[in-house]
C-alpha cells in the first residue's frame, strides 16, 4: 500500500531523488576536503624541503659551537679541536710565516735575529693568529647555528599553518556534511505526504483555482474551510 501510494502521490520519487542529491554531495564535500588537505600538505612538505637542510647544519654548528667551549664536555671538546683541524683558514700557515719573516727582518734590522727576544716574538705570533682563527671559527659556529634556528623556527611555523589549513578543511567539510544532512531530513519529510494531508492539499488548491478562496482568482464564492 505504502510503496502504492508513494508512487502515486510522487513521493517515493521525490525521496529517491533527495537520496541521490544527498550522496552526491556527500561525495563533493569528502572530494573537496581531500583536495584542500592536500594542498597543504604540499605546501608543507615543499617548505620543509627548503628549510630543513638549514636545519639540520644548523644542529651540527650548535652542537659543535657548544663542543668548542666545552659544555659537552673533554669528549665534546675534542670533538670541535679535530673539526677545527679541517676547519681552519688554509690561509693561516702562509700568514703567520710572512708575519714571522717580517719580524726576523726587523729583528736582523736590530742585530736581534737568533735571539730569544725573537724566538719569542715568533712563538707570539703563531700563538695570537692561531687564537684569533679558533675565534673566528666559533664565530662562524655560532652563525650557523642561529641560522639553523631560524630555519627550524620556520619549519614548527609550517607545521601550525599546515595543521590549521588542514583543521579548517575538516571544519568546513563537517559543517557542510551537516547541512547536507539537514536538507536531506528536510527533504525526506516533505516528501513522506499522508493520504489524508495529500486529499487536503489537493482539495485545497482545487478550491482555490476556482476562486472560493479569499486571495483567490475569483468571486465571492463560499470557502470549503468555512469564512468567505
Amino acid at each position: 500500500m505504502s510503496s502504492f501510494w508513494g508512487w502515486f502521490t510522487g513521493a517515493d520519487k521525490a525521496k529517491k531523488q533527495a537520496m541521490e542529491t544527498a550522496q552526491q554531495n556527500r561525495g563533493f564535500i569528502d572530494q573537496g576536503r581531500e583536495r584542500e588537505i592536500g594542498y597543504y600538505g604540499g605546501a608543507r612538505d615543499a617548505t620543509r624541503g627548503y628549510l630543513q637542510p638549514y636545519a639540520t647544519q644548523g644542529q651540527a654548528g650548535q652542537t659543535a659551537y657548544t663542543n668548542a667551549l666545552g659544555i659537552n664536555g673533554a669528549a665534546g671538546r675534542q670533538s670541535a679541536l679535530g673539526m677545527y683541524g679541517q676547519g681552519f683558514s688554509p690561509y693561516l700557515a702562509d700568514d703567520v710565516n710572512r708575519a714571522q719573516m717580517l719580524g726576523d727582518r726587523r729583528a736582523a734590522a736590530t742585530g736581534q735575529f737568533g735571539s730569544g727576544m725573537n724566538a719569542l716574538a715568533r712563538a707570539r705570533v703563531g700563538a695570537e693568529m692561531g687564537t684569533q682563527d679558533w675565534n673566528n671559527w666559533i664565530g662562524n659556529l655560532q652563525s650557523v647555528g642561529q641560522q639553523g634556528y631560524g630555519a627550524a623556527n620556520a619549519l614548527a611555523g609550517n607545521e601550525w599553518q599546515y595543521a590549521t589549513g588542514a583543521g579548517g578543511a575538516e571544519r568546513n567539510a563537517t559543517q557542510g556534511l551537516v547541512g547536507n544532512n539537514t536538507q536531506l531530513g528536510n527533504a525526506l519529510a516533505a516528501a513522506n505526504v499522508s493520504p489524508m494531508q495529500y486529499f487536503l492539499k489537493n482539495a485545497e488548491m482545487a478550491i482555490s483555482a476556482m476562486g472560493g478562496r479569499p486571495g483567490g482568482g475569483g468571486g465571492g464564492g463560499s470557502n470549503f474551510f468555512g469564512g468567505r
